[in-house]
């Protein structure tokens, strides 16, 4: 996961199974976060879990709970982005 901080923020994931970027401006976080849940939408819930396994090869116990469910794999997803988010506010 890579965060540059400037008048915006950048979040993104990029492995083997997915690649994605938010960037978050100041008034339109919730904006931003839409328009990625809408986009991860549209990969495989099977390739959400391996790329989320490769990002957080810690977190795999966790992340084989929620395999089968896209909800549950975009809110750890948003979870994470919402963790960095935090660190550089």
């Amino acid at each position: 996961m890579s965060i540059d901080v400037d008048v915006s923020y950048y979040v993104g994931i990029d492995n083997n199974n997915f690649s994605f970027y938010i960037i978050y401006y100041y008034n339109e976080e919730e904006l931003n976060k839409a328009n990625l849940i809408e986009d991860l939408e549209e990969y495989p819930t099977e390739k959400l879990y391996l790329g989320l396994c490769e990002e957080f090869p810690e977190e795999k116990e966790e992340l084989k709970e929620i395999r089968d469910d896209r909800d549950a794999l975009i809110d750890f997803i948003m979870n994470k982005i919402d963790d960095k988010m935090a660190e550089i506010k």
